[in-house]
């Protein structure tokens, strides 16, 4: 049987390009086209009227269901979880065109897929109004380890923020241990159980900066509320520089260059490296001078370099906690689980008790797009003089300057 193709100009249902829409005629259609299985699609031209805003990560793709093979070997530990997989893939996600974000080695090496929903049509517990539903979240056995899974789980966060999502959704089940460890890090609760003992793990994305109570740890406020973090009279900021070869590693999402493939580019096809944009940091240095405490915010400023951004504040981090590493053993032991550096890399630190190497552990809260550059920060006496060469503390008037400057998603 062939098959037909119309074109159907807008003007039939917008009446001459005003504002007027027929809304009667636009429902007849879609019943039409729905009982004689016709497909609707928004043309490319017109697409950017309702495209949400993106939230570029290096390394993570967006690709529609149907664009990725059943043949790929991601699918196949999904098989033996979930009994009917293919049918569920085939009705739910290929027909429902569900929108995907991957990470591809020699196939897929992580997948998420998404869906959109409202408080009248989803197992959410809280019947927010614009919900985030995150479908399958999946990485291949044989990449667990590289942090792929928390490299998804940032999409999810800043993509969320960025198109003012009320709530996020994630259905696995009581087996999946280390996708529950890591929501729950992240501050995602377990609010049902489903009959087939699916559970529900739901986190709140909010408009306004957390507030903390007396006794809050600060730290796990921001945690818990991330991408969002709490801003109070005494909280503490300081501005770290970072030279660009180290600024390229810890933040690949600002490296001005071509797409670069993620284990060839980074060595983690053969070796322990893990991709740099992730979102628990570790920031090696023998700066003197002393941070605050944990929850400080840290704002990054990149020094003089050959690509964009230069000597400009860049990004944002949330102080967990600096610890000092007297030996390369104490310096690999820290840095586990979060460094993107080889072990040749610090053993080059040459860690020792009469040069100790400090280890400060942080979130990557934000990129400030656009990068503040030297002269303006120099405008709001952020940075007073010279381009700064170690670490200095943001005094919290300044700091309310900073802040004002940065589009952060949230009210402050």
């Amino acid at each position: 049987m062939s098959t037909q193709t119309y074109l159907i100009d807008t003007n039939v249902i917008i009446h001459l390009e005003d504002n007027k829409t027929v809304e009667p005629a636009f429902s007849a259609l879609t019943s039409l086209a729905a009982k004689h299985k016709v497909d609707i699609f928004v043309h490319e031209a017109a697409r950017d009227d309702d495209e949400p805003i993106e939230a570029p990560v290096r390394f993570i793709d967006e690709v529609a269901a149907h664009a990725i093979p059943l043949t790929d070997t991601i699918f196949d530990s999904l098989r033996e979880d979930y009994p009917g997989f293919d049918k569920w893939w085939t009705e739910k996600c290929v027909k429902q065109r569900r929108l995907c974000w991957i990470i591809e080695d020699d196939g897929i090496a992580g997948l998420l897929v998404r869906k959109d929903e409202t408080g009248s049509d989803t197992d959410a517990m809280e019947k927010a109004n614009k919900i985030l539903k995150i479908c399958t979240f999946k990485v291949r056995p044989e990449r667990r380890g590289l942090k792929l899974g928390e490299l998804l789980l940032k999409k999810v966060f800043w993509f969320a923020q960025k198109n003012k999502y009320d709530l996020v959704y994630v259905t696995t089940y009581e087996g999946q241990t280390s996708l529950i460890d890591l929501l729950e890090y992240f501050g995602f609760t377990h609010t049902a159980t489903k009959e087939d003992d699916e559970r529900i793990y739901e986190k709140r994305i909010g408009t306004r900066a957390p507030t903390p109570t007396d006794g809050d740890n600060r730290f796990d406020v921001h945690r818990l509320n991330y991408p969002r973090f709490a801003i109070v009279p005494d909280t503490a900021a300081f501005g770290i520089p970072i030279k660009e070869g180290y600024h390229d590693i810890l933040y690949p999402d600002l490296k001005q260059q071509n797409q670069l493939d993620l284990f060839g580019a980074l060595g983690l096809g053969g070796g322990p490296r893990r991709p740099g944009n992730t979102i628990r940091k570790v920031y090696l240095c023998r700066a003197p001078s002393n941070l605050g405490p944990p929850g400080s915010l840290l704002f990054f400023y990149k020094g003089k370099s050959s690509s964009s951004p230069s000597q400009a504040m860049s990004a944002i981090g949330i102080l967990e906690d600096v610890r000092y590493a007297r030996s390369t053993r104490e310096l690999l032991q820290m840095t586990g689980g979060r460094s993107v550096y080889s072990e040749q890399d610090l053993e080059g630190w040459r860690a020792s008790a009469e040069s100790p190497v400090k280890v400060i552990n942080y979130l990557l809260a934000a990129y400030i797009d656009p990068a503040i550059g030297l002269k303006q920060l120099q405008e709001s006496k952020i940075i007073t003089e010279h381009p700064p060469q170690s670490i200095f503390r943001i005094p919290r008037p300044r700091l309310d300057d900073l802040l004002s400057q940065i589009d952060l998603g949230f009210q402050a």
